[in-house]
């Protein structure tokens, strides 16, 4: 479990005399400090709450003010199913695509699309269930990781295919030179068969 620390960051945030010094008014707490049940933070739990009072030595003097610190805990489970959970189902379905054919362009592509724009939508509800922040936290670093591998098997199939591509279109301007050349010496024109990956001829010719 992740804490998160809730104390004040300047005077304007405590209880703070400061038209009187400590000499005329001290402040201080009186009894335990009760939290209502029913009031509680989505995703956190309250840990511990501490309280105090100090002395605030200035120029003016002594001021007396009292503090107080409320520890939370992130719960982890509710993070995992609701976060961390989806986007790794995303990510593991877009790897899908390696297993299909290359010949199946439309359904590799729609599978990493569909798996990019569910992270991006799944991202944005996210980003509106938190306060606005000006700085990326841990699961904007997630999000934005899992988003990266599902563009990477996008781009590894772009890349694979026009590789392909290249490859088939040599292979085919080799066989219309091989079909022209055999065919002024009146011989058989070669025929070729793609399966797959492989290139299957029915007959070999050894050009000298």
């Amino acid at each position: 479990m992740s804490s998160q620390l809730c104390q004040p960051l300047s005077t304007s945030s405590l209880i703070v005399a400061v038209s009187y010094p400590s000499n005329v008014i001290e402040y201080m707490w009186d009894g335990h400090i009760e939290v209502s049940e029913g009031i509680k933070v989505p995703l956190y739990q309250l840990h511990h709450v501490e309280k105090g009072s100090r002395m605030q030595m200035t120029l003016d003097g002594n001021f007396s003010f009292v503090y107080i610190n409320i520890s939370f805990e992130r719960q982890v489970i509710p993070q995992l199913i609701h976060t961390y959970s989806p986007s790794t189902l995303l990510v593991v379905i877009s790897w899908f695509s390696f297993w299909i054919g290359l010949d199946a362009i439309p359904a590799r592509i729609t599978l990493s699309v569909t798996s990019l724009l569910a992270l991006v939508t799944h991202f944005a509800a996210l980003r509106k269930e938190l306060p606005p922040i000006d700085y990326i936290n841990g699961s904007d670093l997630w999000m934005i990781m899992c988003m990266m591998f599902v563009f990477a098997s996008l781009l590894q199939f772009s890349i694979v295919n026009f590789i392909n591509a290249r490859h088939n279109k040599k292979i085919t301007n080799m066989i219309n030179i091989a079909n022209v050349l055999f065919a002024k010496e009146k011989l058989p024109f070669v025929s070729f068969v793609n399966v797959g990956k492989n290139w299957n001829f029915n007959r070999k010719y050894v050009v000298k």
